[in-house]
């Protein structure tokens, strides 16, 4: 993730390499496919997410000001483990892992995404500033850019997530 404190030692392209889509996800828990953005609907749920993620802004706040709580696990995969076992009613994570982990766990089909998804985070790749010039990193951004707009990100999602 691109940070300030971190920007001291590495350059950044200016294109994101992808977004993560911050979603609520279940298995069939939640009653509709949408989420109305009352946090305080959640309450009721056994939700997850990973221990020092960010989710969203006002997920995130609302978590803080306790109006649901959360069950903290150390990574994506534990998280979707514990939804597909029933340990959880509801995850909140980035969608492509937990789609990923669930195909790898044998359920390509068995989560379901909560709609609209609750953010989106942007991740870079970074380079060392000891390591290359800034040159490089301009010449990588432009490459980037031009695979993107060939979906070759979407296709190698396809590939893996089907």
């Amino acid at each position: 993730m691109r940070t300030a404190d971190r920007e001291a030692f590495f350059y950044y392209p200016d294109t994101a390499f992808l977004l993560l889509d911050q979603h609520l996800i279940t298995l069939n828990a939640w009653p509709t496919d949408t989420f109305s953005g009352d946090f305080a609907e959640l309450d009721d749920y056994r939700i997850g997410k990973v221990r020092n993620a960010r989710i969203s802004p006002p997920f995130d706040q609302a978590l803080a000001k306790h109006t649901f709580d959360v069950e903290k696990h150390n990574s994506v995969e534990g998280l979707v483990k514990s939804l597909l076992r029933g340990r959880l009613d509801m995850i909140a994570t980035d969608s492509r892992q937990a789609l990923l982990v669930a195909a790898q766990d044998g359920q390509p089909n068995g989560l379901k995404l909560i709609e609209p998804a609750l953010g989106q985070v942007p991740v870079y790749l970074a380079f060392s500033k000891q390591q290359v010039d800034q040159e490089f990193v301009l010449k990588f951004d432009k490459q980037l850019k031009q695979l993107l707009e060939q979906d070759a990100l979407a296709k190698l999602e396809a590939k893996y997530l089907q």
